[in-house]
């Protein structure tokens, strides 16, 4: 059964092309835009290849627009 945290996370990464280049989005879901598990993405953070979450209290969230500017880079 799938959680409201899940069914959040899954929206954002389905609707991603329609969030503001502000908005914030977890460690789910960049896993789950570039096909990686979680750990991985800490991997490509610490190597500096993934652009580094912010912090917000306890929680790391990483900002959309920086995303895509990373996406737009690899794909030219």
């Amino acid at each position: 059964m799938e959680t409201k945290r899940q069914h959040r996370h899954q929206e954002q990464l389905t609707k991603f092309d329609q969030l503001p280049d502000s908005g914030l989005v977890p460690v789910t879901v960049v896993a789950g835009l570039l096909s990686l598990n979680k750990g991985t993405c800490w991997a490509h953070v610490k190597a500096g290849t993934l652009p580094a979450p912010i912090r917000i209290g306890g929680a790391s969230r990483w900002r959309v627009g920086d995303l895509r500017q990373m996406l737009a880079k690899a794909a030219a």
